[in-house]
């Protein structure tokens, strides 16, 4: 297909373009309806060429080499090239048949027309780890969130997931480079998730297993996410953002790593495509920020202490108990209120789950996350046992009970609580 360049002159004085290639309505979806290919902005002295979602465009300066660029384009189509700069993160694959070894180059979703969701989506849903060790799916596509008025916001969350210390990701995918924006546009969705209760999540963690033969209910779930994922109110109202996509652009990368320096847990992943000799595609997934430390790469002196330690921590204290209080789970907020009561002498456990409105085994399962979140050196307490005592009665069940001082600083805690709600 033959191209064909002219130039003229305007009535102000600027050289413009014309060509004989193909029109961009060749390439653009039939539903996109798109007039103009790109954008001239002659005040900035800029061209702005639109993405592949709407409302996204990337933008250069009217400069030569810009222009030498893109006219070697039309000219001649896309560079054919071995190794593609772009830094020293780039990563290099290699096809290798015995002792010959052929580099293979990376190339577009688009040009392997896979899109977003049909396929980069399905990726990272069946293989959560990418987006970091022990992180697990809780809901895909959620677009259901309101103003505090009952308004609609229209704005669909890609994934969101929850990792082995009780903390959500919130994950933004984009095919190929990621616009200008992507920060923002995750930062808001982050600060929509902050606000969710933890049996919200439960809600959506059912919701994210409603068509799979294993579905959970909605108290299974907070079962789940409360003990073994250690959620908690305080670790909902911190999200990890996690920005996917096939490259970054230096405003992106800029902003993150001054959200990361504002104590924002952010990171970038990279994912590469490549299209093997056989036409056979694989993908690489890499962690491109936070980059690792210098410490993640030395050797220092073992240490030949036990790691396991019996020392009971400090006595339970008022910040201590009010930590709780933000991070404990319904059948420990309700042991705790039953015990300190002042007209309960011990409690069992068939009380805390009639109170709770639980079954026994949630409320077993509950207590044990307790433990763990208490002796995770993550959730920062400095104890390592419960505030409460243990009895265990003749017949094999347990009684709990809570000293009067603790249980009186407990009492004004709660009672201060209710009062802010």
């Amino acid at each position: 297909m033959a191209t064909g360049l002219s130039a003229g002159a305007n009535r102000v004085g600027v050289t413009t373009l014309s060509c004989s290639c193909p029109s961009p309505t060749d390439y653009a979806p039939a539903r996109s309806q798109r007039s103009s290919w790109t954008t001239i902005d002659w005040k900035r002295e800029r061209l702005a060429i639109p993405e592949r979602k709407a409302g996204h465009s990337t933008a250069f300066p009217l400069s030569a080499v810009v222009s030498e660029a893109l006219l070697g384009y039309l000219r001649q189509g896309r560079p054919v090239t071995a190794v593609r700069s772009a830094g020293m993160h780039d990563e290099f694959l290699l096809s290798v048949d015995e002792k010959t070894a052929e580099l293979v180059d990376s190339v577009t979703l688009s040009e392997l027309k896979l899109t977003e969701r049909d396929h980069l989506q399905e990726w990272v849903l069946a293989n959560p780890n990418v987006l970091g060790p022990g992180v697990e799916i809780i809901v895909s596509e959620y677009d259901r969130w309101e103003a505090a008025n009952g308004d609609p916001i229209l704005n669909r969350l890609d994934i969101l997931g929850i990792d082995p210390d009780g903390r959500l990701v919130v994950v933004e995918l984009k095919r190929d480079t990621a616009p200008d924006t992507v920060h923002m546009q995750t930062i808001n969705y982050a600060a929509m998730v902050s606000r969710l209760s933890p049996e919200d999540v439960a809600e959506l963690y059912s919701l994210g297993r409603k068509n799979t033969s294993g579905g959970v209910d909605v108290e299974s779930a907070l079962t789940v996410l409360t003990t073994d994922r250690l959620l908690t109110q305080e670790s909902i109202r911190r999200p990890r953002i996690v920005l996917m996509a096939s490259d970054f652009p230096p405003s992106v990368t800029a902003a993150v790593v001054w959200l990361n320096e504002q104590g924002v847990d952010i990171s970038l992943v990279r994912y590469r495509a490549y299209r093997l000799p056989n036409e056979h595609v694989i993908i690489s997934f890499s962690r491109l920020f936070p980059i690792p430390s210098v410490e993640d790469f030395t050797v220092r002196r073992r240490n030949n202490q036990s790691v396991i330690s019996t020392d009971p921590g400090l006595p339970w204290d008022e910040d201590s108990l009010r930590k709780l209080e933000q991070q404990a789970n319904l059948a420990t907020l309700t042991m705790l209120d039953l015990c300190s009561s002042e007209e309960t002498t011990a409690v069992l456990l068939k009380d805390i789950a009639e109170s709770a409105g639980l079954t026994n085994n949630s409320v077993r399962a509950q207590l044990a996350g307790l433990t763990m979140r208490i002796k995770n050196p993550k959730a920062g307490f400095a104890q390592t046992t419960w505030p409460i005592a243990v009895e265990w009665l003749g017949d094999g069940r347990a009684s709990y009970h809570m000293a009067e001082e603790l249980a009186a600083m407990w009492r004004a805690i709660r009672a201060e609580a209710q009062e802010e709600e």
